[in-house]
């Protein structure tokens, strides 16, 4: 049986070729590109596993674990909503400078020898995206072209900051 020949009445008045949608199908797919997983954090750990950093430290190395795409950038935040944090070129290992201003008030349960608290708990926020190309938009009466990124989830850690 060849398709050319070949014709099918789904209802009256309405004829389907069905090797000519068999085609715009197969070459509608083809066009379509293939969805991207998202980055997935599994865990962030703020200077490997330590319990506590002195903040006289420059860099705070953040160390993620993840799945899913391979992140393009990443941003870190003293809070949750992720409220003012900028996006920043995923590079690793990943480096936070300017970390003294999200330590908290909170104090650590890092006890001196007379069992008073001796620090100040630095809970950080990180999320991270990737890149996935763009799309052609007119803007202003021009054509540019808007990156289109997707987010991973949010996940945090924290470490007790030491005076001295």
């Amino acid at each position: 049986m060849r398709c050319s020949h070949m014709l099918l009445s789904i209802v009256p008045r309405v004829t389907i070729w069905p090797c000519l949608v068999s085609v715009l199908l197969t070459a509608h797919a083809a066009t379509q590109p293939a969805r991207q997983q998202p980055p997935v954090i599994a865990g962030l750990f703020i200077n490997d596993t330590a319990r506590t950093v002195s903040d006289r430290a420059d860099v705070l190395e953040l160390r993620i674990v993840i799945a899913g795409t391979v992140p393009t950038e990443f941003r870190v935040s003293g809070r949750a909503d992720m409220a003012n944090a900028l996006w920043s070129v995923y590079v690793t290992p990943l480096k936070l400078r300017g970390w003294q201003s999200l330590v908290s008030r909170e104090s650590c349960d890092d006890k001196n020898h007379s069992g008073a608290p001796r620090g100040r708990k630095l809970l950080l926020y990180l999320q991270a995206r990737a890149a996935l190309g763009g799309i052609v938009q007119v803007v202003d009466g021009q054509r540019v072209v808007v990156p289109q990124n997707i987010e991973s989830n949010i996940v945090s850690d924290s470490i007790c900051v030491l005076s001295g």
